[in-house]
């Protein structure tokens, strides 16, 4: 197994990884695919690309695994959080998505062998590729399920950069910065594992509980 940093240009987006997938000769019946996504990062003394989790891959050697930064993080160098979204022009999700789908078919790997991870704003990038791919399944934790639901000046940052066109009062009506939308939009439930810090009222009351109404 070799553990290497790449930049995949697929779909018109550069995406950063870090990426170890099992050699053909040590590949079993039961190894699948676990992509780690990245939340909210403070760029202050920090420069993209962004692995959270990555320290992990040490004690994953039985699975592919692949984990990939927020290309939306190279729009404006003040953005701490992309959610994955890309920009008016171009929905990174779903690239992303059919990226990973691409991974599956060259790994001879069924949807349902594919785990998404994340926490905060990767957790809500994770449910959205879960919509995208039924079969497959994400691990979420404390998760934004609605982007502009988060803090406001992240927010004001993430829609003036992102999608400065759109208006504020209808945002949350897109999929691409909603959940539920994305779910309601394509008639299709994902798989997941959903966990919630009691103690986190901020995104209990914001996120969580209205996700689940």
């Amino acid at each position: 197994m070799s553990i290497q940093y790449e930049k995949i240009d697929y779909g018109g987006v550069a995406f950063e990884c870090i990426r170890s997938f099992i050699s053909p000769e040590d590949i079993g019946k039961n190894n699948g695919l676990i992509v780690f996504l990245s939340g909210a990062a403070k760029r202050e003394g920090r420069t993209v690309p962004i692995f959270h989790r990555w320290s992990w891959q040490s004690s994953l050697t039985s699975y592919h695994t692949a984990f990939i930064s927020d290309p939306t993080l190279h729009l404006d160098d003040n953005l701490i959080l992309g959610w994955y979204t890309g920009n008016e022009d171009s929905d990174y999700t779903k690239i992303l998505a059919n990226l990973v789908l691409s991974w599956c078919t060259s790994l001879d790997l069924e949807l349902n062998q594919v785990l998404f991870v994340g926490s905060s704003g990767g957790g809500f990038a994770a449910l959205q590729l879960a919509t995208l791919l039924p079969g497959a399944m994400a691990f979420v934790e404390n998760p934004q399920t609605v982007t502009t639901e988060y803090l406001d000046i992240e927010v004001e940052e993430h829609l003036r950069i992102c999608f400065p066109n759109g208006n504020p009062t209808k945002q949350k009506s897109n999929s691409r910065l909603s959940v539920t939308q994305r779910i309601n939009q394509h008639q299709q439930m994902p798989r997941f594992v959903y966990s919630q810090n009691i103690f986190d009222d901020f995104h209990l009351n914001r996120h969580y509980q209205p996700f689940f109404e």
